[in-house]
Formats: structure tokens, C-alpha cells, sequence
């Protein structure tokens, strides 16, 4: 078993970093896929290989404890970092992973201190990795171990960013890594541990051996780069939002009871991609006539809505909110404090 113990600035520069800003493409190019599909079709699961403790995956809806994203930025991402600081709840930390130093943390201070205290803002650096920007990727996935503690799942990644280890240690928690091409945007779990996907080339008992999967639905690509966080919120383990109506039926197989979310003009853009956090749920928009509807459609459940208007990310980058963040759950605070503290300081040394 591969099991480790580890491990805003004014409106006028807004708009000029938005307008100036390289936006890396999320997708798969044709060689990176082709090379990815012969890759896991090579892969042989071992029935005796897995990681039986893990009891079911951590789902985004239930407590949240911190919020992580790249350190890395392109198109409208500083705006959404400063979004996130400003309307993050009380009791959530935001957790920058640098590449190699950059950017330090006094940088994130002075960017987002006026939005959340610089004891809530902390850096895990990682090290002579590859390109991280689309974290929710490449960061290793949430589930709960037997004891109900933290562990982190690791899958290869095409962009070669391997921040696995690095979390992992800053985190004090367990690492399990499998061999295949796996992208965290491409996962969704509720706590019964009924598991989402886009139908990939991987073996069911993937899921169910390292992400605690109970059942494992793999649903058909219809739209976008072929992830299911550009189609399905999960927002109880009975609620579902959806933009396509073609997985409606599934859903409902599965106990949930399923709104249709307006559908944006922009092949690549989409109100699911939202990030929700303790009641407060960050919807990308579009200065488009169907925003309104979908801020509507959100509120309807109670949440407090934060628009951010992603158009470049969505339609340059093929991503948005969900794609450049993770979340982590609740866990042992002093013991994740002491983790964190002493991580720093020894780096800093």
C-alpha cells in the first residue's frame, strides 16, 4: 500500500491586471491526454493494495476549516483571492502554497490584510514543482481516515505539479498515493460516500479503496473540459445543482433532489464552478442577463452569495472559482497549529 506519514487594490488596476493577464489552459493538450489514457491503461490495481482506513471522502458542504489556493496568478485570479479573504467565514484560514519562496508571506499580508487577519493567512512552499495555478488539481483530496482524522489522497497530475508531500507534512497528516492520472476538479462525494465523476479509464476500486467511495457514478462528458465540478454542486446530501438536465435522472437515483441552474452564453462558463464555504458560496458570474438568475437560484437555499465575475479564467483558461481553490475540513486545531508553526519556522530558518 503507498501509504506515507507525513506527510484589492483600486477598480482601474483590477481591470488592468484582468485585461494584461496570461490565462494558463486547464485542459489536457492531445499529447498530454493520449499519453495519460495509455498510461492508466497500463496501470494493474492490486486488489491487496489500498488504503482500508480511510472510512469515506471529506464532502465540500460539510465543515470547513481552511481554504487553499495556488500562490500563482492569471486572469481574474488576485481578485478572487481578496473575494475569498474578505468574505471568508469566521474560523477558516486561507493557505497559499508558494513556489519556491514566491510569493512570501509578506506579500500575501499586505495583499489581503485589510480583508482577514495576517494570523489567518499562512504559506506552505513547495518546492522545484511544476505549474500549479488550477489547484484544485493538483492539491491531494480530503477524506477521513478510521479515527475521523485528516488524510490527503495523491494522483498523478498532467501539469507535473507535485505539491502531495509538502501539504501532507505542513498538515502532519497521511498521504496515499495511487499511479493514475487523476485530476481533483474530476471528483465530488457526498458523506454517505456516493462519489461523482466524468467517466474516466480508471477502476471503480480506485475510488473505493483510497477515496472511501461507496458507490462510484460515472456520468458522461457532455459539455466543458470534462470535470464534474463544471456541472454538479453538491450542497446536502439530498440537494443537487445541475446545468444540465441530461443528469438529472442519475442524480435523483442517487436521493437527491436536483434544480437546474441557468445556463451562461461562453462554452466554457458555468454558475456550478462556485466555491462553498460554512454558508457562503463564491458563484463565478459573466456580466451576462442569466447572472441574476443564478445568484437567485443559490439564495433560494439560504447561502450568502459572493459574485465574482471570472470571464477570462472561464473562457481563456476553461475554468473558474471551484478549479483555483480547495478546502479542507475541520480537524484538531492545536495539533494542526502546532503542525503549521512548526513547518514554517523551520523553513524559515
Amino acid at each position: 500500500m503507498h501509504f506515507h506519514k507525513s506527510l484589492l487594490c483600486t477598480l482601474s488596476a483590477v481591470l488592468c491586471f484582468v485585461a494584461n493577464a496570461k490565462v494558463p489552459q486547464h485542459e489536457p493538450d492531445a499529447a498530454q491526454r493520449a499519453y495519460m489514457q495509455s498510461h492508466n491503461a497500463r496501470q494493474i490495481p492490486d486488489l491487496r493494495d489500498g488504503a482500508e482506513d480511510v472510512v469515506r471522502p471529506f464532502a465540500e458542504y460539510e465543515t470547513a476549516r481552511f481554504v487553499l489556493m495556488s500562490g500563482e496568478d492569471a486572469g481574474e485570479s488576485k481578485v478572487v483571492k481578496a473575494q475569498i479573504a474578505k468574505h471568508l467565514p469566521d474560523g477558516v484560514d486561507f493557505v497559499v502554497l508558494t513556489n519556491n519562496g514566491i510569493p512570501t508571506l509578506a506579500t500575501l499580508h499586505n495583499a489581503l490584510s485589510d480583508y482577514i487577519s495576517k494570523d489567518r493567512i499562512h504559506t506552505i512552499d513547495v518546492k522545484s514543482s511544476g505549474y500549479g495555478f488550477w489547484a484544485r488539481d493538483g492539491i491531494p483530496v480530503p477524506v477521513f481516515m478510521n479515527n475521523q482524522s485528516l488524510g490527503l489522497v495523491d494522483a498523478r497530475y498532467y501539469h507535473n505539479y507535485e505539491p502531495d508531500n509538502f501539504v501532507a507534512q505542513a498538515f502532519n497528516v497521511p498521504l496515499l498515493s495511487h499511479t493514475y492520472y487523476y485530476e481533483g476538479g474530476n471528483f465530488l462525494a457526498d458523506t454517505r460516500g456516493n462519489c461523482l465523476l466524468i467517466e474516466r479509464e480508471i477502476p471503480k476500486v480506485i475510488f473505493e479503496r483510497y477515496y472511501g467511495c461507496k458507490s462510484v457514478t460515472m456520468l458522461p462528458h457532455l459539455a466543458g473540459i470534462g470535470h464534474v465540478d463544471e456541472r454538479i454542486k453538491l450542497l446536502s446530501d439530498t440537494l443537487a445543482l445541475t446545468d444540465r438536465i441530461e443528469y438529472k435522472t442519475a442524480l435523483e437515483a442517487l436521493g437527491y433532489t436536483v434544480h437546474i441552474l441557468p445556463t451562461p452564453a461562453g462554452k466554457y462558463e458555468t454558475y456550478v464552478n462556485a466555491l462553498f464555504v460554512n454558508g457562503t458560496i463564491f458563484v463565478p458570474i459573466y456580466n451576462e442577463v442569466t447572472d441574476s438568475a443564478a445568484i437567485a437560484k443559490y439564495e433560494e437555499f439560504g447561502l450568502k452569495v459572493v459574485p465574482i465575475d471570472t470571464r477570462h479564467l472561464s473562457n481563456i483558461g476553461h475554468g473558474s472559482i471551484h478549479c483555483i481553490t480547495m478546502t479542507y475540513p475541520e480537524a484538531s486545531l492545536e495539533d494542526l497549529q502546532v503542525a503549521l508553526d512548526g513547518y514554517y519556522s523551520k523553513r524559515s530558518e
